[in-house]
């Protein structure tokens, strides 16, 4: 998915979220509201297609893509993160970009408290909530705060 480097697409199993789930806070104008990641792939944009659906002209049809990778670290090491990439990858990016935590990228991997901004007014933070016993059958599906 990301040219030249050492990252690809993975499979979600049973193990990788046994500590907890992440989850998208989805801001913007009048409304907040959380999203919990349990997919490979989850795009976000404008079109009617997507996950997570913007309706706005800032937004591009296919904005972002948040995927599921298994990448290798310098030292040989493989692991599986959830990344965000600027459009859908490789050839197609979005007319306005992706800011995380301010900066314009291509392509992160996301890490617990990273902001992504889209257009002017949308606001995503990234979060990886821990089980336990107060929380663990609200992050089961999504939820509206």
């Amino acid at each position: 998915m990301i040219p030249g480097s050492k990252i690809s697409l993975a499979k979600i199993t049973k193990l990788d979220f046994t500590k907890g789930r992440p989850v998208l806070i989805v801001e913007f104008p009048g409304t907040k509201k959380a999203l919990s990641l349990n997919q490979e792939v989850f795009s976000i944009g404008r079109h009617p297609n997507n996950s997570l659906v913007l309706e706005n002209k800032q937004v591009s049809r296919c904005h972002a893509t948040i995927a599921w990778l298994k990448h290798q670290d310098d030292y040989g090491n493989l692991h599986r993160a959830y990344w965000i990439i600027d459009g859908r990858g490789t050839k197609q990016r979005s007319s306005n970009g992706v800011f995380i935590n301010g900066t314009k990228k291509l392509h992160h991997r996301l890490r617990n408290g990273d902001i992504i901004k889209i257009a002017n007014n949308i606001k995503i933070t990234y979060k990886f909530i821990p089980y336990n016993t107060h929380n663990n059958n609200m992050l089961k599906t999504v939820y509206y705060l």
